[in-house]
């Protein structure tokens, strides 16, 4: 199949919700496609679906994942909260996207961060403020 065709099946598939969580574990595959316009619509398609199907879409992603780009820089990537329960989210962030946590296999976004990702002291990034800040 090429990248028009399987870019138009997966617009097909976005706009038939009764076909997307049987769809989930072939829609993640697509991250490791080739091309980079599949692998960014298969993860908006995925952020989609994870809206209507929370738990399929985290047991089918990884909690992180990334694509490397030139320069071995980190090009995009994803990064799950789980749920403590049914639509409420954990009220942390999984170490691999704390910048300073020392956890190894981090994204280079994450390690070279300055404001955007929460902190291992929560010393006032964006998203500290935003999930951690007492108000």
């Amino acid at each position: 199949m090429t990248e028009a065709e399987l870019y138009k099946e997966l617009g097909i598939l976005t706009k038939d919700k009764d076909r997307w969580k049987e769809a989930i574990p072939y829609v993640s595959s697509l991250l490791s496609h080739d091309s980079v316009k599949i692998q960014a619509k298969a993860l908006w398609l995925l952020g989609e679906m994870g809206l209507v199907y929370p738990q399929p879409v985290q047991d089918a992603v990884p909690i992180r994942w990334e694509k490397k780009g030139r320069n071995d820089a980190c090009g995009m990537g994803v990064f799950y909260i789980a749920y403590q329960s049914q639509g409420i989210p954990s009220y942390s962030h999984d170490s691999l996207y704390i910048n300073n946590s020392r956890r190894s296999g981090q994204c280079q976004f994450v390690l070279d961060c300055a404001g955007y990702v929460p902190t291992a002291t929560t010393a006032g990034s964006l998203l500290d403020m935003l999930f951690y800040y007492q108000f």
